[in-house]
């Protein structure tokens, strides 16, 4: 296993448990107390916990950004499975707008499939892998980089270059969804940028596994009622009949089916 789908697993089980020990760890995941510690320092100057005597919990309450690449391990089964269900909805000669989420990046391994499809995005990450796919014709907003972390681009240079297209499809995805508060987010800059590409697209496509279901974020994107599809996995509390009502379509990917975890030697 490497080290950062180790420490995904780590970082789910202390999400789970909100504090987990080192022994624990060592016991579900069959790693040296060594490797687990290592990667619990790592998580740590990351942002995502908080080290404390025998072992770590989940760092709580302030809309604390993970860099990019945790977030895109972060409940990656879930993701994968989400992903997969959405791409069912991408047709041939496709204009899609993708914002810089983990979830549509992991969209991104179903696109080799279709023909002749044009995606523009505020993502750094998402353009520069797109570039890679000969059937695909990339467009890349530009305009102010935003964070490390997030590897976006925003602001007003950003906003005007997307009011220059029209898609089909605006797949997404948000710090929060809930019933009471719709679709929130940390970012303003980015809250924006989303606002942007919902105007300019005909179907707007909501990507969110259940870790986000029943959060509040900071910042407003939209109502449930102004998206079309929302995607999520079976762990979601979504399938109540309160849920049904305030959203157009509500789609379930696939079960997602925990891996096994038999003894290993550590691999870093």
């Amino acid at each position: 296993m490497l080290a950062v789908h180790r420490r995904n697993e780590i970082l789910d089980l202390i999400q789970k448990n909100q504090f987990i020990s080192v022994r624990k760890l060592c016991s579900i995941l069959f790693y040296s107390e060594a490797t687990i510690r290592r990667d619990l320092e790592q998580l740590e100057k990351d942002g995502a916990i908080i080290r404390i005597r025998g072992g770590a919990m989940i760092r709580e309450g302030l809309n604390i950004e993970l860099p990019l690449n945790l977030r895109q391990v972060n409940n990656i089964r879930q993701k994968n499975a989400i992903a997969a269900k959405a791409a069912e909805l991408i047709e041939d000669n496709d204009v899609l707008f993708f914002d810089t989420s983990s979830s549509v990046l992991s969209l991104l391994h179903h696109l080799d499939k279709f023909k002749n499809i044009t995606v523009i995005t505020n993502s750094l990450q998402t353009g520069s892998a797109l570039t890679e796919l000969k059937n695909c014709k990339v467009y890349s907003t530009g305009g102010a980089s935003f964070s490390k972390a997030r590897q976006s681009l925003v602001g007003v240079h950003a906003r005007d270059y997307i009011r220059n297209f029209y898609a089909a499809k605006f797949f997404f995805s948000a710090r929060s969804v809930s019933l009471k508060y719709g679709l929130t987010d940390s970012y303003e800059e980015e809250v924006e940028i989303k606002r942007e590409m919902m105007n300019q697209s005909d179907m707007k496509i909501l990507l969110a596994d259940s870790s986000k279901i029943n959060q509040k974020s900071f910042y407003h994107v939209c109502d449930l009622s102004d998206i079309d599809i929302m995607i999520t996995d079976p762990g979601s509390t979504v399938t109540t009949p309160e849920w049904s009502q305030s959203i157009k379509k509500l789609v379930l990917c696939s079960p997602v089916i925990p891996p096994e975890h038999p003894p290993q030697n550590d691999i870093k």
